[in-house]
């Protein structure tokens, strides 16, 4: 690796470490050089070293664990937000925004991954849905676990592009039911089973319609908590 010039060194410097993270296919949870080898490495200084670092973990890059050393983080370059929402100051109007959004893409999704799913993958939907289910039926915070739902399917695709849109997915369903407040989820123990058959069943038609009319049914609820 070339030797870097003096103007941003610690930017520089936290570029060459990506680049070395994609070239040495270091994975998550994969522990990274010392700061001596990385001095030695990039022919900069500890403190470039530790700025660079510090940059790389702002950018959820790695993860810095005290008294053990640096690490790849586990959703490399992800973050729960990555268009800042939690600062919306009108959530009614970001989650139709957010659900017009889902409506566009997660019925394509659903279909390819009706096209694509493994038997391990349908178990492991079919035991999401049962325990979004299971979770509606006695009133419990479902949040968590429709994320997972909505998720799998996406990640069925095997599209990498689709799996970097997944927290603009996980973020329409963590404001639908907050906004909701848990309400008028009934139908969607219906909806997501009717998903998830369409989908065992390599329908890719059905998948497509089921997951549409997922999304109507959302964009309904919430029209109807607008009202109140």
């Amino acid at each position: 690796m070339e030797k870097l010039e003096s103007r941003s060194l610690a930017e520089q410097a936290a570029d060459n470490i990506e680049q070395l993270i994609i070239e040495n296919r270091w994975t998550p949870g994969e522990k990274l050089p010392n700061e001596m080898d990385m001095v030695e490495n990039l022919g900069v200084g500890r403190g470039t070293v530790r700025e660079a670092i510090k940059i790389l973990e702002s950018r959820n890059v790695v993860e810095i664990r005290r008294g053990k050393g640096t690490f790849v983080c586990d959703n490399i370059g992800k973050v729960g937000d990555p268009l800042g929402f939690r600062f919306a100051s009108d959530k009614k109007k970001l989650a139709e925004d957010l659900s017009d959004f889902r409506a566009m893409l997660e019925p394509q999704i659903a279909e390819i991954a009706a096209q694509k799913a493994t038997d391990k993958d349908i178990e492991e939907l079919q035991r999401l849905c049962s325990e979004v289910e299971h979770m509606i039926i006695n009133g419990e915070n479902y949040s968590e676990r429709d994320v997972e739902f909505h998720t799998k399917i996406a990640s069925v695709t095997g599209n990498s592009v689709v799996e970097q849109i997944i927290p603009l997915i996980a973020q329409g369903v963590s404001i639908y039911v907050d906004l909701t407040n848990h309400e008028l989820a009934g139908t969607a123990v219906i909806t997501h089973q009717k998903v998830v058959d369409a989908i065992r069943n390599h329908d890719s038609d059905a998948a497509y319609e089921a997951m549409k009319a997922h999304m109507k049914e959302n964009r309904e609820n919430l029209e109807l908590v607008k009202k109140k």
